[in-house]
């Protein structure tokens, strides 16, 4: 084999890893724990689970905390509103269940909250790593 030929087929196996690299699927990604806030939002992730508060609302969502190759997610959860005024012991609520869904890129979130049963969502909220959120807990 020739210098040329040698090099022809060595160019062709590079093209073929960098071709296979680009249609390798990366893992899907966990996402970091700890504060995530927004306006009218604080979420707060663990390894297992996380608590989400609103304004006048809070919620909790299932683990574990992926993000798909596009960095979008659906996670499940419970969604509770709340109201102002006193809280007795039997005001307790569990909520219902919902759909936390979105992307993440770097370090912000939009988040989507959807109660499982409803066609459109309650809303959407932009969510920043490592910053707490304003909440204006209901009184």
């Amino acid at each position: 084999m020739g210098t040329q030929s040698k090099s022809f087929v060595c160019l062709v196996v590079i093209a073929g890893i960098a071709l296979m690299a680009g249609f390798a699927r990366p893992q899907n990604k966990h996402v970091t724990t700890g504060v995530w806030g927004g306006d009218h939002v604080h979420l707060d992730v663990s390894s297992n689970s996380a608590k989400i508060e609103f304004d006048c609302a809070h919620g909790t969502i299932e683990g574990p905390f992926t993000v798909d190759a596009n960095g979008e997610f659906s996670w499940k959860g419970k969604f509770a509103r709340e109201r102002g005024g006193p809280v007795t012991s039997n005001d307790e609520n569990a909520g219902e269940p919902a759909i936390y869904s979105g992307s993440i890129n770097e370090q912000t979130m939009k988040l989507t909250v959807q109660l499982a049963n409803q066609k459109e969502p309650l809303d959407t909220f932009v969510l920043t790593q490592g910053k707490d959120g304003r909440i204006r807990k209901c009184r």
